[in-house]
Formats: structure tokens, C-alpha cells, sequence
């Protein structure tokens, strides 16, 4: 449904773009990650930043940065929000 982008957003200067035609998902420095954002009516955002899973990770007990991870946050405002974070 994207139609025009926010003319705040510069996104020239950034490596983000909305997508607006089907095109290949081309890895950057080997790995495919994406960001999917939904807006609702009633002001309930989610922003979900997926990263393509890769098998080649290991365990390694003294460090859990390698495993898959999902890592989530909710909350009513801000100051709740920065009190989980």
C-alpha cells in the first residue's frame, strides 16, 4: 500500500528502502535481513527486523550471540517502554 514516501525520510542516506515492485533479496555481506513495520489506525505500531537464519552458527555456552535469537518489547508509552528496556 505504499504509495509516497515522508519527505523527512532520506532514504538515499540510508542502506533502507520501501519496497514498491517484487525484486530479488540480495544478501548484504552474506546475510538477507529485512524490517516489516505495521501501522494501525488506532496508533499500535510494530516494527519486526527478521535476519535469514544460517546453520552454519554454533553453540558456544560462554557467548548466546550466536544463537537465534527473538527478543521482544511491548508496552502502553514511552516511560513504561524505557523501564523494560
Amino acid at each position: 500500500n505504499f504509495k509516497e514516501a515522508n519527505k523527512n525520510i532520506q532514504f538515499e542516506k540510508t542502506p533502507f528502502f520501501p519496497t514498491t515492485v517484487e525484486m530479488k533479496w540480495e544478501p548484504v555481506k552474506g546475510v538477507r535481513r529485512c524490517g516489516i513495520n505495521n501501522f494501525g489506525f488506532s496508533g499500535t505500531n510494530c516494527h519486526v527486523i527478521l535476519e535469514e537464519y544460517s546453520v552454519k552458527k554454533e553453540f558456544h555456552p560462554e557467548s548466546h550471540t550466536e544463537l537465534p535469537l527473538i527478543f521482544t518489547i511491548s508496552a502502553k508509552n514511552k516511560q513504561v517502554l524505557k523501564q523494560l528496556i
